[in-house]
Parts: structure tokens; C-alpha cells; sequence
């Protein structure tokens, strides 16, 4: 092969392509300059293995001898240095040819670096990481896809006692995890297999069973995108969960007693950072825990000198520089974080571990503000006391150890009458009562025993004129060079106090006794809204016993009414508190007093009710507010009266419809208005009347109730009916014309007709009218009027009707009732029929008075049945009750065009000969010939049949007392004519 040939078939490989003779190149394509980074010149001149990196030459020379001698492989690998001195690796492929007419190699190669690098770096990591598993001391397992262990290392063995030949193949599970754990283990597989990695604390089994706390780390084995298995790293924790335990045991602890000890505690450390602050800490400086920590101590604890207000040195500095303990500070206040001012004590030391080095600083403080105060209050209080003994009227006194006096000063006099010469050296013992002077001595030697004052110390001491005097002393002890000397002091006459004291709990009490009796429910706060007085009343009233209330606060005396503490009417009188008299129904003021009324929930047992509050204030000589009283009374009654009456004043009371007053009001209102065109109905209950004189008021009122019902159910809600009169109803109908009131009056009639099919017994009829107003132009006065003309016009067609309906109804009511007399009816027309007969009267006649007999008794269907039944005798008011049904019946017959001729002769015929009988107590002839007759028909058959009563007599006893009541009860002649008839029967 010749150069030029060489030219033109590798010149445009794009792969590198060289000629290699005689040890250096003869020939190298464009890429092979490119690639190797070397110059053409520099390929060309240069020994072939210049280019090979050292280490590699002798492999390269031996491959070329054996590669000549044709026992080389084609290709082989070895790395070369590029101009920068880098390596590659090459796989480098030969081929044995002649160029220029010699024996040469035809070279091509592939740079393989990258690759090779990986390879290596694989190798490497593999080495390292069987040297990790195999030395770790963590305990490491691997397993495959099914959790079976496939291998362990020597940290396993060690931790778990198992060799990888007592469990290869066996689930992880089945070895190692206890029962309490096996969910989660399974759980924890699931995750690994499905990509994820787990990390927790848990507890695994050894083999000889005994369990151990370890961390474990699970994550899966992949290759080839494919999960094939899992590796499992456990590290014994045991210590460290022991370690825990007894730091949380130290923290709860430390915790507990930073909260409980009352001082308060900061903790810093080395940089004088916050690391703890415990509760009363936080209370003084203003920061919270989480505020604080970590923070500088300067910045929340801010220190000053208590009387000049300059900044001190913080004691914690003091100890970080120094690393002593520094005592307590005096004369130091605190500044809150909110600017609040405390007075303290503080102190301060190092916290230091077991080898002695600080780690830190602990503060300790208190509040002394108390204290302080109470220095300063002594202070002044004793300087007062000095400048009032020097300057009072009061005796001032001094004894010796044993309590005789050896000064009082003048004004002795004034109090006890004793001049001062008088009482030195005696005691004050010697001026008391025997019992007095015995309480007064124990006290006093009690504070001489132990040398301490006493102040405000009550005495009574009798006058010279042996009357008593009460008096307060103060003492104090006095001493010289140490030596105790004995007592001085003051003494004040408080008589005055003590009686006005007396006079003032006697009032109190009076008071108290009081308002304990007092009817309604009453409370006392005093100026201060404190509670000082809850009656029996505002006990039984609110269930609160008195001894949960007195002494209470804040609004207490709301709870009990409103559930919450609130402001109430009460506060008023304290302050004008718009929101508690917006609670209330209604408010009004009397002077300086209160009244209102509000429903409360709560009241009567959660029932509810209304309450009436009256509250005043207390103001006492002086004209000083000292508090305020409030009573309070339950009006639920007189509430539900007023709605009750509020109601009826609207209402008509039998049937709950509107009453005319409320009727003509809507008028009034309507009137004018844009409620046109607007109709008015009015009906009227026909034979009302007759209802109420033949079956009772009772009998009215149903009817009329039916009415009310009946023409509410015609209208829809809202609709104002009202009942106006007696037996008048009345409908307004705004918005209606004619066309719709004729509809409303058809719908009426349907369902009156509804309610007779339902009560035939007692049948209602209605007469209806109606008017309609198109505009204002027409008053509706006169709307009304036209309505009720109508109305009239169709009763006078309907009275004559309703009536016979409502008589025919009776009619057939007493036929109902005719199987209690079994045929009563048909017997006395029988025999008022023959008697007719025998007398010569007229067939009319013989009519009429077949008639009779038959509705003689017609007034009974206005009778109870509890009186009509009764089957024993009739008391005096059920007999009176009985006799109406004369007069009921003769009511009833006038109305009926049918028995219109009988109805006098119904009214009349219980009347007595001997004119002792009723309604109208006739006698003899002024008693109606059909009455006569039919009374002898009635009282025969009632003697000859059965009645409740008693059971029918024999034929001839009846006859006999007919007889014996001729001239009595019946007209003798008509006895006679009547026995007659009998017995010719």
C-alpha cells in the first residue's frame, strides 16, 4: 500500500487511522490528529512509544513481538499520554500490511477512557463496600425479594448470635422480629419493595430471645430497574434509650422544679445566651420561653440602681469573667419588658461539669417589691407615729417590765378622771374589771415574753366613776444598752367609735333582717359592685344559695338569671352602661331609680318567664354613694293575664276569630288605602235561636263554633274573619273583586255542606251576603251596610226552611229515643183517639190530638240523657231540670208550621186539676180539653209499662189511682169517661 493510496482511503474516515513501521508512524489521518491532540509534525517524527504511558511499554513491545509472530489477538487495550501529559485508555485494533513495499501495521482505535474509568471506579467501590459490610460495626443484612436473608456480616452475628448458616433462606421475620412487632416489620418490607426507605427506632429478638432496642435503616437493592432484594442496617441503641430515659427523668424533673421553686431562675451560657427561664422568671421580666431562648441576657434582663435609676452590673458578666459566685444585690429593680419597675434580689453562679470547666451561669432572683413597700410603709408610718405621739391628745404612757406605769401623761385626766400622780406605779390592771384584767394581762405578757410591740390593742377601763371606757393602745419595748427596760406607748379613747360601731351593726343587721324577709327577690352591692345581701327570696328565685353569692364580683350576680356575667339593670345605677339597658324589654326612670321588665330563659325550673327589676341606690347621711339594692319580682302571671286580656280584647272568646272591634279597626285602616277593590261578607247563623231554646246554649255554641270553622277553612291564612254579633260573622277581603268574592261565598256553602254531611244531627245553615267596594269613592261603611242587607235578604228565604230542618231534626232525635218507652208514642194516640170518639169530637179534632200525643213530649230532646236514663228518682234539681221540656217543646212547635196548633197544648199538658202542676200552675177548666185528655192517656200508659224506674202495675191498680187522683192531678169527668172506655175494652 502506498502513501498515496493510504491518502485517499483513510483521509475522510471519521474514525482515527494510522500506519506504524519501523517503530514510528509512516502515516496518520485527519482524526487521528484530531483526537490524539498532538500536531501531524509532531505524530510523523516522533517513536510510536513516546506516546505509550511507562507502565504499559513493556506490554506494548511484548504485544508487538507477538502480534509479528502472528499469536497476538487482533485488538488489545493499553493507555497513552496525551501533549498535557493525561491518559487515555485505547482498545486499539491491527492489521499486518505493506506500505511503501515493507512490512508494517495498519492501526484504528477507540478512545475507551471514559469507560474504563467507570470499570475501575466499580471495582474500587466494590472493594470498599465489601470491606464497609464485612467490618461495619453496625449490624448489616442482606435479603432478597422474598425477605429471606441471603448474607450478614460479622456486626449481625455479633448483635443477633446467629451465624449466616443457621439462617440463609429463612425470612427476616421469622428470626429476628417479636410478635408485638411483626405488623409493622411487615409494613416496613412492603415499603422497602415498593422503592422506599425506612428509618426508626425498634425493637428486634436475639436468639437466646432476649430483646434489644436498635435503629434500623432499610433501603432496597436495584439492578436493572428491578427490585431484588433489601439490605437492613441495625445499630444496638440500647444505651442511648437508657441515656434518654434518664435525661427526660432529669429534664421532667428539672422541669418540675423550675416551675414549682418560687424564685425566679435564668440559665445562660458561655456567650450569656438564654437557655432556660422558668415561669416565674417570665412573669418578672415580660418574655415568655419562647421569646427568650437564645436571646442575650442583657436584652430581657435590664437592671438599674432602685434610687437612682442608673444601670448595674449584671451579675451574670460578673461571674462569666470571674467564675465566683456573686451574693445577693440590694437596692436593684428589674424592667420589664412592658416598663413595669420591681424591686429585687439577685444573685448569681457558675454551672460548671464534672472536670470543672463553666459552661455557663444560673441567675437567681425575687420579687421584693412587697417588701419594700412594706419597709417604706413602716418607715413612714413611723414617722407619723412619732409626729402624732408628739403632737396628740391621746395618753401616752410607759411601765416597766412588770407593767407598772411609771409615766402617763396629762391627759389621763380627761379620759379616766384619775390625775396622773394617781396611776403612777400601779397597772392598768388595777383600773379594769376582773375578767378584763385577767384577757388583758395574758395578752400582754404574751408580747412581753417575747419583747414584741403590739398595736391597736382594745381595752376596756373603768372611770374613776366606775362607768366603762374603751380604749386602743400601741407598745413598743424599750432598752438601753441592750437591757430591756419595759414598755411605751399611747393609749386613744374610742368609746365613741366602739358605741357608733355597735349602732352601726345593729343597723346593718336591722337592715340585713330586712331585706331577708323582704317578698321580693332583692340583692345589696356595695360600692365597689361587691355582693353584701342575698335574700330567702332571690334563693328560692334563682336557686343560688346565698353562701356561694355573698362576697362575689364581676358581674356573679348576672349568672344565675343569664348563664354569663354581664352587666345588668343594676349597673346602671353605677354607670350608664347603654348595653345592659338594651337587654331589657323596656327601661323607664324615676328619679334616680330604675324599672324594667325582661323575659328570662331560665326562670321557674328553665320554664321561662317575665321578671319585674326595680334598682336604687344606697346613699347614706352624708348623701355618699355607698351601693346600690335591686328588687326583683316575677310578673310570668300578670304577663300571661295582659296577653290574655291583650287577646281577648281582639278576640272573640267562644271561637278565637277576631272580634269586631278589631273588624271595624281594619276598616279604619283599609280605608282609603291601595287595597282595592276590597270586598266585605257577612253571614248569619240561621235558627239560632231555636237551637239554644230547645237544645240549650250549649247546643248555640257548637253551631257557632261550626261557623267560625267553617268560614275559616273558606279563606286562606291571613284572611281577617271576625265574629261581630251573636250569631254575625264577618269577612274582609282586600284585593278581592266580585268575581272572587262569589267564589269565596260558593266555597263557604261547599263546605257547610261538608259539615251537615259529617253532623247530621245538628244540621248548620248559613245566610251569606256580600258587597265589593271598586275604589275609594265608595265607604266602606256603606260596603258593610249592603253586605248586611243582603245577608237579610237571603235569611228571609232561609229562616222559614232552616227552621223545619232544625225541627225535623228534633223529630227525629225523639224517635230515636222512643225504644225507652217501647211504643209510648203509638199507645196514647190509640188511646187519646177513642177517647176522641167517645166524646163526640170532631175527626180534625181526633187529628190534632193524634198529633199531640205523638209530639207531646217533644221539649225532652233538650233533656240530658243522664236525666232522661236515670233509673233511680230524680233529685230536686234534675226534677226541675226535667219540667223545661214543656216550655222547650212549646218553643220548638212554634217554629214548626206543622205543629204550630199544638204548640199551647204542648206547653201546657203536665198542668193539674187542682192547679199544682207546670209551667203555669192552671187549675181546672183554664187547663186546654186536649191537655185533660192527653194527660189521662200519658199517666195510664206510663203506669202500665216498663220505665227505667220501676216495672209496669196490673191494668186495674192503674185504673184505680186515676180514680184516687180524679179531682187532684186529672178532670174527674174525663176519669170517669176514660175508665169506662177501659172496661168496656
Amino acid at each position: 500500500m502506498s502513501p498515496d493510496v493510504c491518502e485517499k482511503a483513510f483521509h475522510f474516515l471519521p474514525l482515527p487511522v494510522f500506519v506504524v513501521q519501523d517503530g514510528y508512524f509512516r502515516y496518520v489521518n485527519p482524526k487521528m490528529v484530531e483526537i490524539s491532540g498532538y500536531s501531524r509534525e509532531e505524530l510523523l517524527t516522533r517513536p510510536c512509544m513516546e506516546l505509550v504511558y511507562f507502565l504499559d511499554r513493556e506490554m506494548v513491545e511484548n504485544y508487538s513481538s507477538l502480534r509479528l509472530s502472528g499469536k497476538a489477538p487482533e485488538t488489545y487495550l493499553f493507555r497513552v499520554l496525551n501533549p498535557q501529559g493525561e491518559v487515555s485508555y485505547l482498545s486499539i485494533f491491527f492489521s499486518n500490511i505493506e506500505y511503501d513495499g515493507r512490512a508494517a501495521s495498519l492501526g484504528q482505535f477507540v478512545d475507551i477512557t471514559s469507560q474504563t474509568k467507570v470499570s475501575n471506579e466499580l471495582n474500587i467501590q466494590k472493594v470498599h463496600f465489601q470491606q464497609l459490610f464485612l467490618n461495619s460495626p453496625h449490624a448489616i443484612a442482606m435479603m432478597d425479594d422474598q425477605d429471606r436473608f441471603v448474607e450478614i456480616n460479622g456486626g449481625f452475628e455479633k448483635l443477633f448470635q446467629y451465624s449466616i448458616d443457621e439462617i440463609r433462606g429463612i425470612p427476616i421475620n421469622d428470626v429476628i422480629v417479636p410478635e408485638d412487632f411483626m405488623e409493622d416489620a411487615f409494613h416496613n418490607s412492603k415499603t422497602v419493595f415498593a422503592g422506599g426507605v425506612i428509618q426508626e427506632d425498634t425493637v428486634r429478638k436475639r436468639k437466646d430471645g432476649s430483646l434489644v432496642n436498635v435503629s434500623l435503616v432499610g433501603y432496597p437493592v436495584v439492578l436493572d430497574n428491578k427490585h431484588i432484594g433489601m439490605y437492613a442496617i441495625y445499630e444496638d441503641i440500647t444505651e442511648r434509650k437508657t441515656a434518654e430515659k434518664t435525661l427526660f427523668k432529669e429534664k421532667e424533673r428539672l422541669a418540675v422544679t423550675l416551675t414549682s421553686i418560687g424564685d425566679a431562675v435564668i440559665a445562660v451560657d458561655r456567650s450569656g445566651r438564654v437557655t432556660i427561664i422558668n415561669p416565674v422568671a417570665q412573669s418578672l421580666t415580660g418574655w415568655s420561653e419562647g421569646e427568650a431562648l437564645g436571646r442575650p441576657l442583657e436584652e430581657i434582663f435590664i437592671i438599674v440602681n432602685e434610687y437612682t435609676g442608673e444601670p448595674v452590673e449584671n451579675p451574670v458578666q460578673k461571674v462569666l469573667e470571674e467564675g465566683q459566685t456573686v451574693g445577693l444585690a440590694n437596692h436593684t429593680s428589674l424592667i420589664s419588658r412592658d416598663g413595669t419597675v420591681k424591686s429585687i434580689a439577685d444573685s448569681a453562679a457558675p454551672i460548671c461539669d464534672q472536670t470543672g470547666e463553666m459552661l455557663g451561669v444560673i441567675l437567681v432572683f425575687r420579687d421584693m417589691t412587697l417588701e419594700r413597700q412594706k419597709e417604706e410603709a413602716l418607715r413612714k408610718s413611723e414617722e407619723r407615729f412619732r409626729s402624732m405621739v408628739e403632737s396628740t391628745d391621746d395618753w401616752v404612757w410607759e411601765v416597766d417590765p412588770r407593767g407598772v406605769f411609771t409615766y402617763v401623761s396629762p391627759q389621763i385626766k380627761d379620759m379616766l378622771g384619775y390625775s396622773p400622780e394617781e396611776v403612777v406605779g400601779r397597772t392598768v390592771f388595777h383600773l379594769m374589771a376582773k375578767e378584763e384584767a385577767r384577757r388583758v394581762n395574758n395578752i400582754f405578757r404574751s408580747f412581753a415574753d417575747q419583747l414584741k410591740s403590739f398595736r391597736s390593742f382594745e381595752i376596756k377601763v373603768l372611770h374613776k366613776d366606775r362607768f366603762p371606757v374603751f380604749m386602743e393602745t400601741n407598745g413598743v419595748p424599750f432598752f438601753s444598752e441592750g437591757e430591756f427596760l419595759g414598755y411605751f406607748g399611747i393609749i386613744r379613747d374610742i368609746t365613741q367609735r366602739r358605741l357608733a360601731a355597735e349602732k352601726l351593726a345593729y343597723a346593718h343587721q336591722q337592715l340585713q333582717d330586712i331585706i331577708e324577709f323582704l317578698p321580693d327577690a332583692t340583692f345589696v352591692l356595695d360600692q365597689n359592685r361587691i355582693i353584701i345581701a342575698w335574700n330567702r327570696a332571690i334563693e328560692e328565685m334563682s336557686g343560688a344559695p346565698k353562701e356561694d353569692m355573698i362576697g362575689r364580683g364581676d358581674f356573679a350576680y348576672a349568672i344565675p338569671f343569664y348563664g354569663e356575667p354581664r352587666p345588668v339593670i343594676i349597673d346602671l345605677i353605677f354607670s350608664d352602661d347603654v348595653s345592659a339597658e338594651g337587654m331589657y324589654d323596656y327601661v323607664e326612670r324615676k328619679g334616680s331609680t330604675l324599672f324594667a321588665e325582661v323575659f328570662i330563659s331560665t326562670l321557674n325550673k328553665n320554664k321561662g318567664g317575665y321578671i319585674w327589676v326595680k334598682a336604687s341606690p344606697l346613699i347614706d347621711r352624708q348623701g355618699n354613694f355607698v351601693g346600690a339594692i335591686c328588687s326583683i319580682r316575677d310578673i310570668t302571671q300578670r304577663k300571661e293575664i295582659e296577653d290574655r286580656l291583650k287577646y281577648l280584647s281582639l278576640h272573640d272568646s267562644l271561637t278565637g276569630l277576631y272580634n269586631r272591634t278589631y273588624f271595624e279597626e281594619e276598616m279604619r285602616r283599609l280605608e282609603g288605602g291601595n287595597s282595592y277593590p276590597l270586598s266585605i261578607i257577612l253571614c248569619d247563623v240561621d235558627g239560632l235561636k231555636l237551637v239554644n231554646d230547645s237544645l240549650g246554649h250549649s247546643a248555640g255554641d257548637t253551631l257557632l263554633i261550626a261557623a267560625a270553622d267553617v268560614s275559616r277553612r273558606s279563606f286562606d291564612p291571613g284572611v281577617i274573619v271576625s265574629r261581630i254579633g251573636g250569631d254575625e260573622f264577618a269577612i274582609l277581603l282586600p284585593g278581592i273583586n266580585r268575581a272572587g268574592v262569589e267564589s269565596c261565598c260558593a266555597k263557604m256553602r261547599e263546605n257547610v255542606n261538608c259539615y251537615n254531611d259529617d253532623n247530621p244531627d245538628l244540621p248548620l245553615s248559613l245566610s251569606i251576603g256580600f258587597s265589593t267596594a271598586v275604589d275609594s269613592s265608595m265607604g266602606l261603611g256603606q260596603v258593610f251596610k249592603d253586605a248586611d242587607n243582603n245577608m237579610y235578604r237571603e235569611k228571609l228565604h232561609h229562616s222559614q226552611s232552616a227552621r223545619s230542618v232544625i225541627v225535623s231534626t228534633l223529630m227525629k232525635a225523639l224517635e230515636a229515643r222512643d225504644f225507652i218507652t217501647e211504643g209510648h208514642g203509638d199507645r196514647i194516640q190509640d188511646l187519646v183517639e177513642d177517647m176522641a170518639l167517645v166524646m163526640g169530637l170532631s175527626e180534625r179534632k181526633a187529628n190534632e190530638l193524634r198529633l199531640f200525643a205523638q209530639f207531646h213530649d217533644i221539649g225532652k230532646v233538650g233533656i240530658p240523657d243522664r236525666i232522661l236514663f236515670k233509673a233511680g228518682p230524680l233529685t230536686e234539681e234534675e226534677y226541675n231540670e226535667m219540667k223545661r221540656h214543656c216550655e222547650i217543646g212549646f218553643r220548638i212547635a212554634q217554629s214548626a208550621p206543622d205543629l204550630a196548633s199544638i204548640a199551647d197544648w204542648v206547653l201546657k199538658h203536665h198542668e193539674w186539676w187542682n192547679g199544682n202542676g207546670y209551667p203555669l200552675r192552671l187549675k181546672g177548666d183554664e187547663i186546654p180539653l186536649e191537655c185533660r185528655i192527653l194527660s189521662i192517656a200519658d199517666a195510664y200508659d206510663a203506669m202500665t209499662s216498663d220505665r227505667p224506674y220501676r216495672k209496669a202495675i196490673p191494668k186495674k191498680e192503674a185504673l184505680a189511682e186515676l180514680e184516687r187522683c180524679s179531682e187532684v192531678q186529672f178532670d174527674p169527668i174525663l176519669v170517669k169517661v176514660f175508665i169506662k172506655l177501659l172496661e168496656g175494652q
